[in-house]
């Protein structure tokens, strides 16, 4: 092997810790942690239904089974988009992981919103919640935490 090959196929330490450091930057605006706090609170109801059963959720177990047995939807999927409506919308609402926490939750979104596509656009079989609620998680893939965002420690510590 030579070194040129082997240079374009090593992870270079410094590039790994830019795209980290870019992973956790955030824009600091209030209005971008208005934007976080709407999508988390909305969210994590959902996301306590499917996990603890309140609010006439099925619990875990319930909605596994709905998912995979009812559904059709493979075990793995069903696990992600219960983490992403239950645990990423707890990190999203501190401003950890935000940017991954929304590109979860966004991708739970497109594909709820692709299972109720025949439902019409209105609620409560239709569409039309899921379109906001995706663009707001396309916000916070883009811009990050906003401000208070535990996002920021993480990228200061790793700025340094």
């Amino acid at each position: 092997m030579t070194s040129r090959t082997h240079a374009l196929t090593a992870p270079r330490p410094l590039a790994w810790r830019s795209l980290l450091t870019s992973a956790f930057a955030t824009d600091g605006r209030y209005t971008t942690l208005l934007l976080r706090l709407a999508l988390a609170i909305t969210i994590l109801p959902h996301g306590i239904q499917k996990t603890l059963g309140w609010w006439g959720g099925y619990g875990f177990s319930g909605t596994m089974g709905a998912f995979t047995q009812m559904m059709g939807i493979p075990a793995p999927l069903a696990l992600a988009a219960i983490l992403a409506e239950s645990l990423g919308a707890l990190l999203l609402f501190f401003g950890l992981f935000t940017r991954l926490s929304a590109l979860a939750i966004g991708v739970t979104m497109v594909v709820a919103a692709s299972v109720h596509w025949s439902g019409g656009f209105f609620m409560p079989k239709g569409i039309e919640f899921f379109i906001p609620v995706t663009a707001l998680a396309l916000f916070l893939v883009i811009q990050g935490g906003g401000q208070w965002a535990l996002d920021k420690i993480v990228h200061d510590k790793l700025s340094k």
